[in-house]
């Protein structure tokens, strides 16, 4: 028997999805490979997301974030009967591309969002507050107080305000949970 000279030629393509169904639609996508034996025509199944801190409320909390809303990646040796499968399985509106032509997407560009997951690990702040916002210190030394935010800096999750203090602005630097929004 005359070994298979045809390469698979893999490459990564974009499905476009309902909002808010990217996570369904990959576990739809890996039950349908395994449905249909495509293990070796489906490699890879790929959701970009980024993880941030935020801090609401005086609370600290990691939120994963997808970096393309409604799109989920694939690896795929496409040909008519893998495009009919993914093309039909629930909550998929289709590929990126024009008509029923898909595009592929560079391997660079993937290998940038992977690489973009793994900096999670040196993670931003999202700070909720706005330029002289009133908040009012929850923890350190001027617990209690109210101070109006001067600047803040989502990187290092720290937080300038300006103290009315003996009549004078003092200006601190705090980090991000030591202050609250002053409830009005």
């Amino acid at each position: 028997m005359p070994e298979e000279t045809e390469e698979k030629k893999y490459a990564w393509y974009a499905i476009h999805t309902k909002p808010n169904f990217e996570d369904k639609v990959a576990i739809n996508l890996q039950q349908r490979i395994e449905q249909f034996g495509l293990q070796e025509k489906i490699k890879e199944i790929f959701i970009p997301k980024v993880t941030e801190i935020v801090i609401k409320n005086g609370r600290k909390r990691k939120v994963e974030k997808k970096l393309y809303p409604t799109y989920v990646l694939i690896l795929i040796d496409i040909d008519p009967n893998t495009w009919f499968i993914v093309r039909n399985t629930p909550d998929v509106t289709g590929f990126l591309g024009t008509g029923n032509t898909p595009v592929a997407i560079p391997e660079n560009e993937i290998t940038r969002l992977k690489n973009q997951e793994v900096e999670t690990l040196q993670e931003a702040f999202k700070i909720d507050f706005l330029p002289e916002e009133p908040v009012i210190i929850n923890d350190g030394p001027f617990k209690g107080y109210e101070a109006k935010v001067s600047s803040f800096d989502e990187k290092s999750g720290k937080v300038r305000v300006n103290l009315s203090f003996f009549g004078r602005e003092t200006p601190l630097e705090l980090d991000a949970l030591q202050v609250k929004k002053l409830k009005t």
